[in-house]
């Protein structure tokens, strides 16, 4: 569909007070889709699509007020924004919040909060969710360290499409560590990655080619839409 007649249509679901067709306008001008973006006006259908009962729209206009987007930044209102949503049962609430508990750029990350957060989202089926439950049980961070864990956390989000995910887990198989060392599988994951465009992956092609006979070179390619092709849009 052209992208000008999707925006119409959205903006007319929207205008008809559907609180989705509020939240998708407000992700178009959060990203500038087919239309100049527009931070605050995002906000305004964020919260118009909150009023009218849309629960996603919850975590969008929680990240926009931690980053402060449309606004000056706000951390406790975005993160009451955020547990709303994540209370309520979204998965990308729940995703953000944890990343708001691990961030970095706070004085005292809680990467134990964090990991349920994402370890919850995970078990609702998003990616990403799987994918950072993964990172914080490789890195050993508000848990006890288990690759075996993260590989399963990485399998899940590999399974559903997620790049990063998909080069973990290859580098914990090429190493064997957490899961039996397997050039193949390791070869079938990075080519999946590579092909998503993840440059890491790209890179590490090339080196896992060399431990590799052709054969298995052509085992690991027939098997990546056997085992890995799982699409999702959570």
């Amino acid at each position: 569909m052209d992208i000008q007649r999707g925006v119409t249509l959205i903006q007319a679901s929207a205008q008809n007070k559907s609180p989705v067709g509020m939240r998708f306008m407000g992700v178009i001008y959060l990203q500038g889709n087919g239309v100049p973006q527009d931070y605050v006006l995002a906000r305004t259908y964020f919260k118009k699509a909150i009023a009218a009962g849309d629960v996603p729209a919850y975590g969008r206009l929680g990240m926009m007020s931690i980053m402060g987007l449309g606004a000056a930044p706000d951390y406790q209102a975005g993160k009451a924004l955020l547990q709303k949503g994540s209370d309520l049962g979204d998965p990308w609430a729940m995703v953000e919040l944890g990343r708001a508990y691990a961030s970095g750029s706070q004085p005292n990350p809680d990467y134990k909060a964090a990991l349920a957060l994402f370890e919850k989202g995970a078990s609702l089926g998003n990616r990403l969710a799987a994918f950072r439950a993964g990172r914080l049980y490789e890195q050993g961070k508000g848990v006890q360290a288990s690759l075996p864990k993260a590989a399963a956390y990485y399998l899940q989000a590999s399974k559903k499409g997620h790049s990063g995910a998909q080069t973990a887990l290859c580098h914990l198989y090429q190493r064997g560590e957490g899961v039996p060392r397997d050039p193949v599988m390791a070869y079938s994951l990075c080519s999946l990655a590579a092909e998503a465009g993840d440059q890491t992956a790209q890179i590490d092609l090339h080196s896992l080619a060399l431990e590799m006979t052709p054969q298995q070179q052509d085992e690991a390619i027939a098997a990546k839409p056997l085992i890995f092709r799982e699409k999702t849009s959570k």
